[in-house]
């Protein structure tokens, strides 16, 4: 994986492909499929991005990222559904 400043900035798993851009935002790619999404979330540059598979048997897939602005953002999928669920919060209120 490769590491800047902050942290992981290009994550992969079995299914998705993920990576930082500098402004903000993150691009992810399906493996198999090689569609793209452009999630818009942060307001600031990324400083570190994680992905997860959280339930082994339900396919449930997590992706957290935080902003260097304190801002973090957790994006789960659910592989069956494709439901998508997304939870911003603010750090700093947890110091």
């Amino acid at each position: 994986m490769f590491v800047q400043e902050y942290g992981y900035k290009i994550v992969r798993t079995d299914t998705f492909i993920c990576y930082a851009l500098r402004s903000g935002f993150i691009r992810v790619i399906g493996v198999q499929t090689g569609n793209r999404a452009l999630l818009k979330q942060h307001s600031s540059h990324v400083g570190e991005i994680v992905f997860a598979k959280t339930h082994e048997t339900d396919g449930e897939n997590t992706l957290a990222s935080v902003g260097i602005d304190g801002q973090v953002c957790e994006i789960t999928q659910h592989s069956t559904t494709r439901r998508i669920a997304t939870h911003m919060h603010n750090a700093a209120a947890y110091s």
